[in-house]
């Protein structure tokens, strides 16, 4: 079973995940997480390679980006960098965040999360729930006009058991985690919920309360768990 939490950063969607994946195995359901920006992907690769350097130098690793490059907030000032610094900065971030170049490592990735997939749910048998899914990066390389390559890349993409939208106001998700703006994250979710109107089945979490949201989560995991049976005993028949 594939379950997949997608939404605004500061929604709750790793306090969500985590909590289900503990309710699951406490009911018998071997359960794993991924991490679609830290497991997932090139990037992702890329990430661990850098992180392991800098390690090696005694380094910080830095968090993990996910949105639109200048739309990342902070509580105070932050120090500029130097000139020469700048530039490599900017030319990192029109190169790796470029969203043509993007869209083209998505579509890789899709085959390596392919193969994730069968590994974990039919060799494992475990479920499999993704802290945030594909449709997380297709909001990052939307722009909110043209959708014809995103309608085609959600074609691809595999439908999962449960595609959660785990929904909160731009100002809660400011309020919890303040990375990035109240304008940015506002134009974010129109896109996400755009993206979601596509897809078959998905559900909106509404997770203003944690305990409730949690409750209504592990009532729709067992309802899709129970149809999910119910149809592979049909095609055994």
């Amino acid at each position: 079973m594939l379950i997949t939490l997608s939404g605004l950063d500061g929604a709750g969607k790793s306090t969500l995940t985590e909590a289900l994946r503990d309710n699951l195995e406490k009911e018998g359901h071997p359960a794993v997480i991924f991490h679609m920006n830290k497991e997932v992907g090139l990037y992702a690769y890329v990430r661990r390679g850098r992180d392991a350097i800098g390690r090696l130098f005694g380094r910080t690793p830095p968090p993990v980006e996910t949105g639109p490059a200048g739309a990342r907030t902070t509580s105070g000032p932050k120090p500029q960098p130097g000139r020469a610094k700048a530039m490599l900065l900017e030319a990192r971030r029109r190169i790796i965040w470029n969203k043509g170049l993007r869209r083209w490592v998505d579509v890789g990735d899709l085959a390596t999360f392919i193969a994730y997939r069968m590994y974990i749910e039919k060799t494992r048998g475990h479920v499999l729930i993704m802290d945030r899914y594909f449709y997380d990066r297709m909001a990052d390389v939307a722009d909110g006009r043209r959708w014809r390559y995103l309608r085609w890349f959600a074609g691809l993409v595999p439908v999962p058991d449960l595609a959660v939208f785990v929904e909160v106001s731009p100002e809660e998700a400011f309020s919890r985690k303040g990375e990035y703006s109240v304008e940015s994250m506002t134009r974010r979710r129109a896109i996400y919920r755009e993206i979601f109107s596509w897809v078959p089945g998905s559900v909106i979490l509404n997770n203003d309360e944690l305990d409730r949201a949690l409750s209504e989560l592990q009532r729709l995991v067992r309802e899709r768990m129970g149809r999910t049976k119910q149809e592979h005993l049909a095609v055994e028949r």
